[in-house]
């Protein structure tokens, strides 16, 4: 064996490392799962209230058919934005 390698390691030496790395990755995978969920749901929460809360105003003013041709040009970019 020459000077500049290294001998090969036993399984007892590498496994805690293993161990260490494996639950460092599960625990980041779940952070950012837990983030995307959180966005996501945010996001839903603020759509649907808007929604309502015009629907409400809709009804209340007696829009009628302005309401429904407005809808579709304020939700649509919304609702199938890629963002």
């Amino acid at each position: 064996m020459q000077e500049h390698e290294r001998p090969p390691r036993s399984p007892q030496e590498v496994l805690p490392f293993l161990t260490t790395e494996h639950f460092t990755l599960q625990t980041e995978r779940s952070s950012a799962s837990s983030d995307s969920h959180a966005r996501l749901q945010l996001y839903m929460t603020v759509l649907t209230s808007s929604i309502i809360s015009l629907a409400l105003v809709a009804q209340l003013s007696d829009v009628g058919d302005a309401f429904r041709g407005s809808r579709s040009c304020c939700f649509r970019p919304c609702t199938f934005s890629a963002s």
